[in-house]
């Protein structure tokens, strides 16, 4: 094994590196914040990238967008713990990187081996059926509610009017668009098809069926057929009988996912990740909402903008299905909540009702971490975005099922809208006013508000805890250090020293100090 420290007074630095890089078998790269801004380390690691003997592994959260273009797509290895060091799944996926470069041969035959000794077959036994409708019945289905939406999937209106026309030319003159996915279910004796991919295009088809727009009437739209002047400027009642005929009977090609069980919202995820994909936020709402007011609440809470067409179909469904109503009081806060989201990107009102979903699994830890994962190699719940994702899953399923009766495993909406809720209004308007609190603070915000409830704190809290909020967010060291508690490092992950899990614990600690529980 070769080190820089091994290079002699004297001897030229670089040829030996280069040496070594070229007659190495495998070339460990470990990563920190130190060594990614470092130009020689990433030269080296670029060589040995193109010699594909690169393994990277982080020894502490680094960005990856720290890292050149060329670099940030290898699959690297997270240590972050002196017992990953120790054995267990992190230590062994190390080791098999290792193995696969130094002994190629040995590597094929364990991979042999495990297969052999693993009863190996596909996740569900039949592939999806693909059957061919007419658009014209899909339609129909829609309009008796044989065909269903998820309500809080992303908005429906995303595309602009020349999108929408070239779609509907593509489907009035017979052209092949691509494929619609749908899980058929049975409700109540119904054979309903939920649309789990092609909510966009179904929306458009729909709307121009009912007359809703007309197709896009400029020269600059590329129409691809010649007879574009037959059709360009209508709306579907103004098409030529030729037209319509061909708008209705066109043949979709409808891929039915069958017996999803516990893969669903995984394929759900896979299946949106083309064109503009619904965020996991988007289809945890999608997902879990049908039955559940809890998760509608929730819902609720994350309207950033009232006025958006998204948010208005939103809340006119809830109050209608689950007499639920937007549950902000506050002027002050309402507006501050709107303010805040306006700084930041695309799926905001998703983002928003996320953030009160981590506000509610930190109030509710002591409860929810009796059915999470708290094993940090657990291969179920890992470090990165996928383990975070586990644990709003997991948790919405839990609501859900409360809604059901099928469990009293989590906080109940009466508690949620009665309890938690008023303090979250609160800190909003308080802390949210003047004190540069922006999106990229959601989540330290949402776990600081869930374990001030936990630690007991209501709404009508002292102003001596109201003013630590936003140094506390801001730089959660100066009151950890004040407090001797240790350094508390924030990053997105779920179970590990500097995880979410962990800020929630440290973040209590810091709270007993500053309002002793009595």
């Amino acid at each position: 094994m070769f080190i820089d420290s091994k290079i002699v007074a004297g001897e030229d630095y670089e040829k030996r590196i280069l040496s070594e890089l070229e007659g190495a078998h495998a070339v460990i790269a470990v990563w920190d914040n130190d060594t990614v801004d470092s130009q020689p380390v990433l030269d080296e690691c670029r060589r040995a990238n193109k010699l594909q003997k690169l393994i990277p592994v982080l020894i502490e959260e680094v960005s990856i967008n720290k890292l050149p273009f060329q670099l940030s797509s290898i699959q690297y290895i997270e240590m972050f713990e002196e017992d990953d060091l120790e054995g267990g799944d992190t230590f062994d996926a190390l080791m098999r990187g290792i193995v696969r470069l130094c002994d190629p041969e040995r590597f094929r035959d364990d991979l042999r081996k495990q297969d052999s000794s693993t009863e190996l077959k596909p996740i569900k036994p039949d592939s999806t059926d693909s059957v061919s409708v007419q658009l014209s019945a899909i339609l129909d289905d829609l309009a008796n509610n044989l065909v269903r939406v998820p309500a809080y999937q992303r908005e429906d209106n995303q595309w602009d009017l020349e999108t929408k026309s070239l779609f509907v030319e593509s489907i009035i003159n017979n052209l092949p668009v691509p494929a619609f996915f749908f899980e058929p279910v049975t409700v109540d004796g119904f054979a309903i098809n939920y649309v789990v991919d092609g909510q966009q295009r179904l929306s458009v088809l729909h709307s121009y069926f009912r007359d809703e727009f007309a197709l896009i009437d400029s020269a600059a739209t590329p129409y691809i057929s010649e007879q574009a002047d037959h059709y360009r400027g209508r709306r579907f009642s103004e098409l030529h009988p030729v037209f319509q005929s061909a708008f209705k009977k066109y043949q979709l090609t409808i891929m039915k996912v069958r017996d999803l069980g516990d893969q669903r919202l995984e394929i759900f995820r896979r299946i949106n990740r083309g064109g503009t994909p619904l965020s996991a936020q988007d289809i945890r709402l999608a997902y879990y909402s049908a039955s559940s007011s809890t998760i509608n609440y929730i819902r609720l809470v994350g309207v950033a903008d009232p006025s958006k067409p998204s948010s208005k179909r939103a809340i006119d469904y809830i109050d209608r299905e689950f007499k639920l109503v937007v549950p902000w009081q506050s002027q002050k806060a309402r507006s501050n909540w709107q303010a805040f989201w306006a700084q930041g990107s695309a799926s905001l009102g998703q983002r928003a009702s996320e953030m009160f979903l981590w506000t509610l699994i930190a109030a509710d830890i002591d409860r929810a971490r009796k059915f999470l994962p708290d094993d940090r190699k657990s291969a179920t719940l890992d470090r990165g975005q996928k383990g975070l994702d586990y644990v709003l899953d997991k948790y919405s399923e839990k609501l859900a099922a409360r809604d059901l009766g099928a469990s009293d495993e989590v906080m109940t909406l009466s508690e949620i809208s009665g309890g938690l809720f008023p303090l979250f209004e609160e800190m909003v308007a308080v802390i949210f006013d003047k004190n540069h609190i922006v999106p990229e603070h959601a989540a330290k915000i949402a776990l600081t508000l869930g374990a001030m409830y936990r630690h007991g704190l209501r709404s009508g809290t002292s102003a001596k805890i109201l003013g630590h909020i936003p140094e506390y967010v801001h730089s959660p060291n100066k009151l950890a250090t004040k407090f001797k508690l240790g350094r508390i490092t924030f990053s997105n992950k779920w179970l590990h020293s500097t995880g979410y899990l962990n800020f929630i614990e440290k973040t209590g600690l810091v709270l007993n100090r500053l309002s002793p529980k009595k």
